[in-house]
């Protein structure tokens, strides 16, 4: 089914954007859910720094990303990432793919 939250539910509960935008906790994996789910129109729908931090990760991980979740391609973005991240991005690709 098209236009839902994969991951946000998973961890916070949030089924919805609205939800998910108004929540800390599932705001802050926003980022993840653009990056790994290509149900939604993200670039209309969500913030433009969760929009470019999920182009940056998928910019270094395009080829792991597709490989797993056939998701479709993301516009490159040059920068540097927050490894940080590096465990939410490992748990997000598993619970996906």
């Amino acid at each position: 089914m098209k236009n839902r939250l994969k991951i946000i539910p998973k961890y916070t509960g949030c089924e919805t954007l609205e939800a998910a935008v108004k929540n800390r906790q599932a705001k802050e994996l926003l980022w993840l859910e653009i990056l790994l789910n290509d149900g939604i129109n993200w670039q209309k729908k969500a913030p433009k720094a969760q929009f470019n931090k999920a182009r940056l990760w998928f910019t270094h991980f395009k080829t792991l990303i597709t490989g797993l979740t056939h998701r479709r391609s993301l516009k490159p973005i040059s920068g540097k990432l927050d490894y940080r991240d590096y465990r939410k991005f490992i748990k997000g690709l598993v619970l996906v793919s």
